[in-house]
């Protein structure tokens, strides 16, 4: 049995206690979508995030590859515009040009290959469609617990990435970043938004 399993019928009270890196994020992803948007997220989880983004979204396609954490997301948030569906990231079951945005909350440091990920992010967004994806980053002692520590809990020794790593992961993979930040937290994070073209040139380019 994955790890994910595993932990999915605590994760939402453990990942809930850091409220100031999801307040960060919330609003980092609420800040680049809109009413008008179908949203697929990646790595929902328990839906914490899903639950918070939900009513600036036209719609949210909220998937994991991780059965437990669906059925868990199921059972504690029920929004008339969200759907929870059982999907791997690496192979999405979605056609191409499916969505108006990609949503990954804090997933790009416990997967292998998020380089495929891209791939098909790319690949199910519209033209000129945009990726708003976080990830807990190096910088504290904090941070290299928490690396060490999910290393022991999932066997793998999973990227973690500064600011400027994170943002280079969709710059080297042919993505445009229009935005890239840290956020204080418990664990520091980081946000980017990129597209695959430039359409959405307007956006901030500022990395902070």
């Amino acid at each position: 049995m994955e790890i994910w399993d595993i932990v999915a019928p605590v994760y939402k009270t453990f990942v809930s206690s850091d409220k100031q890196g999801y307040a960060h994020v919330q609003t980092f992803i609420r800040t680049f979508v809109s009413p008008s948007m179908r949203v697929l997220e990646l790595g929902c989880g328990p839906g914490n995030m899903t639950e918070r983004i939900a009513s600036a979204c036209g719609t949210v396609v909220a998937t994991d590859a991780s059965e437990r954490m669906i059925r868990q997301a199921q059972k504690s948030v029920q929004i008339d515009n969200v759907s929870f569906e059982v999907a791997n990231a690496h192979n999405l079951p979605y056609p191409d040009g499916s969505f108006d945005a990609v949503v990954a909350s804090n997933m790009f440091h416990v997967v292998e290959d998020p380089e495929q990920i891209l791939t098909e992010a790319a690949r199910v967004l519209r033209p000129g469609g945009s990726i708003i994806a976080t990830s807990f980053i190096t910088g504290t002692k904090r941070a290299q617990i928490m690396k060490q520590g999910l290393k022991v809990v999932n066997g793998k020794d999973h990227e973690f990435w500064d600011l400027t790593g994170f943002v280079n992961l969709f710059r080297d993979n042919g993505w445009t970043v229009h935005a890239g930040r840290r956020f204080s937290s418990i664990f520091p994070i980081a946000g980017v938004v990129a597209t695959k073209t430039s359409v959405n040139a307007q956006r901030p380019s500022a990395i902070q």
